[in-house]
């Protein structure tokens, strides 16, 4: 294994996706962004 192969650190086409979830009693969370554009979903738990 090359560990050059894997450094991106300072690639500027390198992309980076980013996630979040919370839960609760009554609802699962989840969003997701790119720094530019974020986007939140909310979905209700099962009883």
């Amino acid at each position: 294994m090359n560990p050059m192969a894997f450094d991106s650190e300072g690639s500027a086409s390198e992309q980076m996706l980013y996630m979040a979830l919370e839960s609760s009693n009554k609802t699962l969370r989840s969003g997701f962004g790119d720094r530019v554009k974020r986007r939140h979903a909310g979905v209700k738990a099962l009883a």
